[in-house]
């Protein structure tokens, strides 16, 4: 979704564009591994020691 060819745009608005896509695709990721590390949580509620009762009310780890 994101490309600039330099003869199409000026620098900086390739700059600010390229800017704006990396960071829609970091929240992206970020998303996408939030919702990874969510599910495998879920799956092992044991091992990590009742983080996912916190995480729901909005305590410790759920702020970050």
């Amino acid at each position: 979704a994101c490309k600039f060819s330099p003869w199409e745009i000026s620098n900086k608005a390739r700059s600010v564009s390229w800017l704006l896509c990396t960071f829609r695709g970091r929240l992206y990721l970020t998303e996408l591994q939030n919702r990874h590390t969510r599910a495998e949580r879920a799956r092992e509620p044991a091992r990590e020691g009742g983080r996912e009762g916190k995480e729901r009310r909005g305590e410790g780890w759920g702020r970050e």
